[in-house]
């Protein structure tokens, strides 16, 4: 893992990887994990808003070598939530590798920076994998009462270390 990581970079996602996102998109797509991961759809016009966005929502890529190894996003923010939704999608050739991990371990400190004191997030019931993940990093899952096919989890943020990168 730390070979892997002394690759990575975490960088704010701009216009100028609308395409890699797409072909990001589609590989997860290809793979069926667009059933577990679905925040928004991957089209070229959807992207260019996430991209322009002023406001307090955001979007990461986490990058390795010039390639997208993971999409990830802080929101909730804009529309007056105190505690952000986070989400992350692993690229599909590279998952198991312990990337979701690092990139949540970031996305956690980008939201205890933002003055956030938790996260939340959503998890299909049947995804066994990032229940695991997600129960490792302290989450605190229960069902959610609007759609019994999924779980409601929240952290509390404390400051983390395990990322070495910014942009």
């Amino acid at each position: 893992m730390d070979d892997i990581k002394k690759d990575i970079a975490f960088i704010k996602f701009t216009s100028l990887w609308i395409p890699q996102l797409l072909e990001f998109g589609e590989a997860i797509k290809m793979q069926g994990d667009d059933y577990y991961f679905s925040p928004h759809p991957f089209t070229e016009d959807v992207l260019r808003k996430l991209a322009h966005c002023p406001g307090k929502d955001l979007y990461y890529l986490m990058i390795s070598n010039d390639c997208i190894m993971g999409y990830g996003f802080l929101r909730g923010w804009e529309e007056g939530y105190e505690i952000p939704s986070l989400g992350i999608a692993i690229q599909p050739k590279a998952q198991c590798a312990g990337l979701g991990k690092y990139f949540m371990s970031f996305l956690h400190d980008m939201a205890s920076r933002m003055g956030a004191e938790k996260v939340r997030l959503r998890v299909r019931k049947d995804n066994e994998k990032a229940i695991i993940l997600y129960k490792k990093l302290n989450y605190c899952l229960e069902e959610d009462i609007k759609n019994t096919e999924y779980l409601i989890g929240f952290r509390d943020l404390v400051r983390e270390e395990g990322y070495e990168n910014e942009n």
